[in-house]
């Protein structure tokens, strides 16, 4: 950095403001290069820019547009966008391609620094925990279990993102594993040694959620027999994990966003503002932007909120990592060498084809009944709750208008008489009256091989 503070790159089309705004920027310890169409590109290269201040609308070439050019071809640049009332919707799309904050004109000279100030001490952390990202790499296998694309797509927006101090969005259903990420995220971040704090947002009523999170003084309600630190205060440094965000009230709606923006806040009943350092991670299982558009949801707090987005897929749409759940379930969730030690074929493919709409969690839950009622070391089709039985399954769907094949048909009743005669295929032929061949291969099996 040339400057205390860092070098300021100032694009505004407005000669007069850039000139004035340029000089305060002065005065507050930055070095500033005002930009002008053609010369934006050499001054990127030849100088080393921290931070642009981009007005959004230019005759020559929109801010939006020399936004992405510079997130694509600077990177490491990080980049405030200006605006006037009349923009601020392109300001809140410009934070999804990239932009580090927005500020409106007319300029707030105090909230103008205070950006500049968090933005620089950010920059600073990252250039000292560049080491870290080395090991981002290393995200083992174990804790986060599967190999289908959607699974290895998650392992790289986690590796990716894990050590930047944008907000993250995990949307997915109950059961999926949101709260698995969100500790993932901020293990392999340089905040790994920092609270990490979960708040349940469906837990608490509307004014003991607010209590919890900004804290209160003494007095600011009547049990407030004595002042109290919020989780904003608490988890200073660290995350804060706001699960089931989309049943934030409005009201709190409004406050959270005003801390995202200001990284500040108030205690109940107090007038000092706090200032603090948290990165947000926020979830839900249910579809922000449509709670958006039904006015549910504040459209500016999602953008805040949605910086880097990760979805949780369903457990019905990656049934090939089932498998590996289960070996890793079996591990994890066995007190001792004793019990069984691995499902039978029938049994997986059993629970490959059933439904999941626990999703993860219900497979766990599954598991762990297991260990606890099988007898031997193998957990087999008798093992398994009656409602993972493909014939049952099947009756389901046909009862909600899914009309299955005949193959599908035949395949089930032959996993349910294989269910009844304890896996043994020699009776099970007898009572189908088909060969023993037969059932291998519908099954999948070489009949060969047995």
């Amino acid at each position: 950095m040339t400057a205390e503070r860092g070098l300021i790159l100032l694009v505004d089309d407005d000669p007069v403001f850039t000139k004035v705004f340029g000089r305060e920027l002065g005065r507050m310890g930055f070095e500033v290069h005002p930009g002008y169409g053609a010369d934006i590109p050499s001054l990127l290269d030849q100088n080393p820019i921290d931070i642009a201040i981009l007005d959004v609308v230019m005759p020559d070439a929109g801010g939006l547009k020399l936004l992405e050019t510079i997130k694509s071809r600077w990177p490491d640049v990080d980049v405030i966008m200006l605006t006037g009332n009349a923009t601020v919707d392109n300001a809140l799309w410009s934070m999804k391609l990239g932009a580090y904050d927005y500020v409106t004109k007319p300029v707030e000279l105090e909230h103008v620094e205070q950006i500049l100030r968090n933005c620089m001490e950010q920059r600073r952390l990252r250039q000292q925990n560049v080491a870290l990202k080395g090991r981002l790499s290393d995200l083992q296998d174990n804790e986060l279990i599967g190999d289908a694309p959607s699974i290895r797509e998650l392992k790289s927006l986690i590796r990716r993102f894990a050590d930047s101090d944008s907000t993250v969005l995990i949307q997915g259903e109950s059961g999926t594993g949101k709260e698995l990420v969100a500790h993932l995220v901020h293990k392999h971040s340089r905040r790994c040694r920092e609270p990490f704090i979960i708040v349940d947002c469906t837990a608490l009523k509307e004014n003991l959620l607010e209590s919890e999170l900004f804290g209160h003084e003494r007095g600011a309600f009547t049990d407030a027999i004595a002042k109290k630190h919020g989780i904003f205060e608490i988890a200073d440094g660290g995350t804060i994990f706001l699960d089931e965000i989309g049943d934030l009230s409005p009201s709190l709606q409004v406050k959270l966003l005003r801390v995202v923006e200001t990284r500040s806040f108030r205690r109940l009943g107090g007038t000092q503002r706090i200032q603090v350092d948290v990165r947000l991670i926020a979830a839900t299982n249910r579809d922000l932007a449509e709670l958006v558009r039904e006015g549910q949801f504040r459209e500016d707090l999602y953008y805040r909120l949605n910086v880097v987005s990760m979805s949780m897929p369903p457990l019905r749409e990656h049934p090939e990592d089932i498998p590996l759940l289960l070996n890793h379930l079996l591990e994890d969730l066995r007190s001792s060498d004793r019990g069984p030690k691995r499902f039978s074929d029938s049994a997986i493919q059993a629970l490959i084809k059933h439904d999941w709409p626990g999703n993860v969690r219900e497979l766990r839950n599954l598991v762990e009944r297991c260990l606890v009622l099988a007898e031997s070391d193998v957990i087999d089709l008798t093992d398994l709750p009656f409602s993972t039985s493909p014939l049952d399954q099947i009756m389901r769907n046909y009862e909600t208008g899914h009309f299955p094949s005949l193959d599908e048909i035949e395949d089930a009743y032959i996993e349910r008489v294989l269910q009844a005669t304890g896996g043994n295929k020699h009776l099970a032929a007898q009572i189908l009256k088909i060969d023993r061949k037969t059932i291998l291969r519908r099954l999948g099996k070489d009949p060969t091989a047995e």
